[in-house]
């Protein structure tokens, strides 16, 4: 049932309460009380002083205004339509840096001086276009200007890292392929003026082989410019697409066809060879050759007509109609993009603004080369004999499109004033990890950011007006309008509802609350009320992508107490078809370490549905989590991987923050030698046994089976046990030193009976360190012994030759029955079973490889 936002009034007192019942009676309150409150301890108390002024200091850095609550109007049979007032955006100031357009100033004195050397090499071709050397002026010329400015390209991308965010790093590889084209047709003059009259030709081998590298080079020069009108549509389209993750699949497309389309001339006969311009690329039937056909005969004239706009077949095939399909899908996106942003948040819209003026400029840029090269080429063709100057000036086109590049390049980036002072250091200590991200992605995530918190927060208000028997409600967010106040703070108060009649065209992003008495349930069991919950979600922090392999966005609430993770649409549907089912367990079960769920919603924005989850966050404490453990109970690559360098990552000891594998970072001050990256540990990395209390250890294994065996009965497997270790460190009292050092002395005393100088070199330590807290949690319980994993199953033993009891992929009863023994395993809990480990242990081997 679809119930949407015009509930009905509210129910009377007895309907909420079989409403908030339906599952299972309430036990009594939780024995935790608050959920949110984390354990102390009074060893630490000086620690945690120091803890929460950090923890408070990241607070102010990574949060804004607060939100406080949300104004509700339900009218009878209309629409709820939730609109903003203010177009400031509260938290997510300060988040991303807006820049309206393009500051058309940038630079103005380099630009001069290159198009003054653009209108010399230009005259120098007109100029110079007959001489006694036979020399192809244009193409030198057009190569000289387009290396200097692939140069001056290359030069600021590698000096300047705040030149390297998107699009720059497109614009980068592009500049890098002219370089190279030019390079090769350099080569190839020159290799033709080893003879006096400059005429020289390559054999027929070389000059296929040349043929090859300049069409590879040709392509994946254009490829790049197409590549950029891909990532821009899958940006618009989704907020979670990450650059760094896609330019992996941009290379791959760019480098394979155009070694696809290269190889093709080379192997195809007769098409690689010199061209009509005297370089080699495709061959060409010249138009010497075809001058003089029609003058032998004169009715060869009208097929010569035709044969101007034909003749070079294979260029059309391989390069010129994909260069105009690139276009065409260029502007088609542009036109696209525009559309969509008639709607949409203000901030996010001037972000987007300088993004797309950006890409517009490189896209009229580029069609103003072609246009040029083809305004040149049409007289060229139509005359029988062109001028010598025209010739020339084709060449020096087609060598000089670097030049176009360095004109966007240094239109759209401003120097930096510290590396033009001289001081070149400072630029290597720039975190350029937020500039290699796309800008337009970063606005849509800060817009999804926005409608996910809006709308979580006015379905858990609006729960309550649900009737019991509503599996979901739907919402519709209004946007930010530009015109409206711009003063004050982000408040949900400042929200103002607006109501439409059902007849009326509703226009909005729609939000889905998914269960929501179920989750309701959850939330109350564990003592979370309404306005704690809205006051978690009021603000939000840490917004990245995950750590896991998933690549999963997701944020935490300010007082980082709550996470919202987005999960695919199959996730979502199997979290609502056992939601009832593990909303029972967790009220028959308060001490289960199952990840609490408070919440299930998903957005529909451009086009697009995206599913995300309220859950609680398991390290919501001041206490410094030392080590993280994630435990499958496989073993086959589960060792953590170490972080790529140039991240800026956090010490495990001294909590420092640190640049993973500069040369210059510092010794940690906890341990000898350097920091050493707190990164999620796995099971390989786990070589010391919980210490807990026996008791405790058997209270927390039973849970523990409990919770496995639930998993199993609906078939989950792929979960792990996130632990994390909070060390600390005793100081060993005076009085203990003093004893200490009598029971040492009495010792040597002993010892001098015996051996001499025995015991001369043993000391007493002043400190001890150790695990102090341990937290457990079982998480990633919504994966199913599907085919996908069937399949990742069968590669993994069958191709790369795994062990088939040691890899993740196993049915849901056998991982659980290996996750249940690598829990006593690290507990130290000794099973009934222990006996009969090994023949258990091989019937699950024997289990495991009948799905293979």
């Amino acid at each position: 049932m679809s119930h949407h936002s015009n509930v009905p009034p509210q129910s009377s007192p007895e309907k909420r309460n079989q409403l908030t019942n339906r599952l299972h009676p309430l036990p009594p309150p939780s024995r935790y009380g608050n959920p949110y409150h984390s354990m102390t301890t009074p060893v630490e108390e000086k620690q945690y002083t120091r803890a929460s002024q950090r923890f408070s200091r990241i607070e102010a850095e990574n949060s804004g205004n607060s939100l406080s609550g949300i104004s509700q109007d339900n009218q009878g049979d209309k629409e709820t339509v939730i609109t903003h007032s203010n177009d400031d955006l509260g938290w997510f100031h300060g988040k991303i840096k807006v820049e309206n357009a393009i500051q058309w100033s940038n630079n103005y004195r380099i630009q001069l001086l290159m198009l003054l050397m653009f209108i010399v090499g230009a005259s120098t071709t007109v100029i110079f276009a007959n001489n006694s050397a036979h020399t192809s002026v244009g193409l030198v010329c057009g190569g000289l200007i387009t290396m200097v400015s692939s140069a001056a390209v290359i030069y600021t991308f590698v000096r300047q890292p705040t030149w390297r965010k998107h699009p720059n790093p497109i614009i980068f590889f592009r500049s890098l392929c002219d370089m190279c084209l030019v390079l090769i047709l350099l080569s190839t003059e020159l290799y033709k003026c080893t003879s006096l009259t400059c005429e020289a030709i390559l054999p027929d081998t070389s000059c296929s082989a040349t043929a090859g590298l300049t069409q590879f080079f040709l392509w994946a020069s254009e490829s790049w410019f197409f590549v950029m009108a891909i990532d821009m549509l899958s940006s618009l389209q989704s907020p979670f697409t990450d650059y760094k993750r896609n330019v992996r699949r941009y290379h791959a497309f760019v480098w394979i066809t155009a070694i696809f389309t290269s190889l093709f001339l080379v192997s195809y006969p007769n098409w690689a060879g010199p061209s009509e311009f005297g370089y080699c690329w495709t061959r060409t039937r010249t138009r010497r050759q075809l001058s003089s056909s029609s003058e032998t005969d004169p009715n060869m004239r009208h097929i010569e007509l035709k044969a101007l706009w034909k003749f070079n077949v294979q260029s059309w095939v391989l390069f010129y109609i994909w260069l105009i399909m690139f276009w065409i899908y260029a502007i088609t996106v542009l036109y696209v993009a525009w559309k969509r942003l008639q709607s949409g948040l203000s901030e996010t819209l001037r972000m987007r603004i300088r993004v797309l003026h950006s890409v517009t400029f490189y896209v009229i840029a580029l069609i103003i080369y072609w246009g040029i090269t083809f305004i040149i080429y049409v007289p060229y063709l139509t005359q029988t004999n062109p001028p010598e100057w025209i010739v020339q000036l084709m060449s020096f086109m087609i060598t000089c499109k670097g030049y176009f590049d360095f004109v966007v390049w240094f239109q759209m980036n401003k120097s930096n004033d510290a590396l033009t002072k001289g001081e070149k250091n400072k630029g290597a200590n720039v975190d350029v990890d937020v500039d290699l991200s796309p800008q337009v992605n970063l606005a849509l995530r800060c817009e999804v950011l926005y409608y996910t918190t809006t709308g979580i927060i006015q379905a858990v208000r609006d729960t309550q007006h649900l009737p019991p028997g509503a599996s979901q409600q739907e919402l519709y967010l209004q946007p930010q309008k530009m015109e409206e106040s711009r003063d004050g703070s982000l408040g949900v108060d400042d929200y103002l509802l607006r109501t439409k009649s059902k007849g009326e065209p509703t226009k909005g992003t729609l939000f889905i609350d998914y269960c929501p008495h179920t989750f309701q349930t959850i939330r109350e069991h564990f003592g979370i009320d309404t306005s704690q919950y809205i006051s978690s979600l009021s603000r939000t922090t840490k917004e990245r992508l995950s750590e896991g392999a998933s690549g999963a966005f997701m944020f935490f609430s300010h007082d980082q107490q709550l996470i919202v993770k987005s999960m695919s649409n199959e996730e979502s549907v199997f979290l609502r078809s056992i939601a009832a089912e593990y909303a029972s367990f967790l009220l028959n079960n308060p001490d289960s370490l199952l990840t609490r769920f408070y919440g299930c919603h998903a957005i529909r924005l451009y086009g697009n549905t995206f599913n995300f989850v309220v859950m609680a966050n398991l390290f919501s404490t001041d206490r410094v989590i030392n080590r993280r453990y994630d435990i499958k109970g496989s073993y086959v690559n589960r060792s953590a991987k170490h972080p790529s360098k140039g991240k800026r990552v956090t010490c495990r000891h001294c909590n420092a923050k640190y640049v993973f594998g500069s040369t210059d970072a510092e010794n940690c001050r906890a341990r000898v030698g350097r920091h050493e990256p707190n990164v999620v540990l796995k099971d390989n990395d786990l070589t010391s046994r919980v210490r807990l209390d026996p008791c405790v250890a058997a209270d927390l294994y039973d849970q523990l089976v409990k919770d496995a065996t639930f998993l199993s009965r609906l078939g989950i497997m792929d979960y792990s046990l996130l632990l994390g270790v909070h060390n600390v460190e005793y100081t060993v009292s005076d009085m203990e030193h003093i004893s200490a050092n009598q029971e040492l002395e009495s010792m040597r005393q002993s010892q001098r009976k015996g051996l001499p100088r025995l015991m001369t070199g043993t000391r007493r330590a002043n400190t001890v360190v150790g695990p102090s807290v341990y937290y457990f949690g079982i998480i990633d319980i919504l994966q199913t012994w599907n085919m996908d994993k069937k399949l990742e199953r069968f590669v993994k033993v069958k191709i790369l030759g795994n062990d088939p009891d040691g890899i993740s992929a196993i049915p849901s009863q056998a991982y659980c029955e290996r996750f249940k023994r690598k829990m006593a395993e690290i507990l130290s809990v000794a099973t009934n079973d222990d006996d009969d480990t090994h023949d258990e242990a091989e019937a699950l081997r024997a289990q495991s490889i009948r799905f293979i």
